[in-house]
């Protein structure tokens, strides 16, 4: 008799290490595609992992586990394997929500306002890549940034931006809350 499937959110603070590996490597095969039997095998080097598919595999882990992945949290070798990125789930999974969800989730809800207001785009869901959904091209994202700027009172240079920072809404939000951060002097 066959596993059943891991359910759509998985809560990784209640799953042992073994556990939250396979939930991972089901993640791969899912979600990519990609079945991956060796849990300490290089994914970049072995080209399982290229730049668009590592996107496509934070969205689904972001959604799969329920948590948010910090920018500064991601990064190669976080990726590198399927035990590092079991490692990175349960270093964010352990992190506790900060003070500030309410703001980010204002903050959400004021760029879906302005995505309306601005250039009557319903953008629904908060996670969805805006490039591939069409809502995004190289003018519109400029055209978008310069709204942010005047509604939020922030300056974000276009030579400091990073593709990951305008990927979704809540990458947006994320992107606005560490600017107004930044304006108060505040660090992290």
């Amino acid at each position: 008799m066959s596993q059943p499937s891991i359910p759509v959110l998985v809560e990784p603070g209640r799953l042992d290490q073994e556990t939250l590996i396979r939930a991972v490597q089901d993640l791969f095969l899912e979600k990519l595609n990609i079945r991956i039997d060796s849990t300490s095998q290089d994914l970049f080097q072995t080209g399982i992992l290229d730049s668009s598919n590592m996107v496509q595999l934070l969205l689904d882990m972001e959604e799969h586990f329920g948590l948010r992945l910090p920018i500064e949290e991601v990064g190669a070798d976080s990726l590198r394997s399927v035990d590092s990125i079991a490692q990175l789930i349960t270093r964010c999974k352990s992190v506790p929500q900060s003070e500030s969800s309410p703001v980010e989730q204002d903050t959400v809800h004021a760029i879906q306002q302005l995505f309306l207001d601005k250039m009557a785009i319903r953008v629904e869901s908060v996670d969805a890549d805006l490039f591939q959904t069409g809502v995004f091209d190289s003018m519109t994202l400029v055209e978008f940034i310069l709204h942010l700027e005047e509604h939020f009172g922030l300056r974000f240079p276009m030579e400091d931006l990073e593709l990951d920072s305008v990927l979704s809404i809540t990458s947006l939000a994320a992107m606005v809350n560490n600017g107004k951060l930044a304006a108060k002097g505040g660090a992290f």
